[in-house]
């Protein structure tokens, strides 16, 4: 609730396109809902703590799945070291190839 807005009033008009409320929305809410959001601000019927309230709603609904798979990931802890282990695999060949890179370049590699 503490984005920066201007001091305009519930019935006061408003430019969607200069509220930084409003353009968070167009990153979480439906297009119909960006319509109707847009109506409301141009005719001035809506305020920003009510505007506030619907983007942080849609942002929750937005993340609820990705938290819901990180508990469910988080339960099974032999998957997660299994993910880190093969990473660590991964990163380890990557790391060897471009140290040998580096060192032919710049004449250490002794092989």
């Amino acid at each position: 609730m503490g984005i920066v807005t201007d001091s305009k009033d519930v019935k006061d008009k408003k430019d969607p396109d200069k509220c930084n409320i409003f353009n968070l929305h167009k990153l979480f809410s439906s297009d119909e809902e960006l319509r109707e959001l847009s109506e409301r601000y141009t005719n001035g019927k809506i305020g920003y703590k009510e505007s506030k309230e619907i983007l942080l709603k849609n942002v929750t609904d937005f993340i609820k799945p990705m938290r819901e798979r990180r508990e469910k990931i988080e339960k099974d802890r032999k998957y997660v070291l299994d993910v880190l282990e093969d990473g660590g695999k991964k990163a380890e060949k990557r790391i060897s190839k471009k140290m040998e890179e580096v060192r032919t370049k710049i004449g250490l590699n002794l092989k």
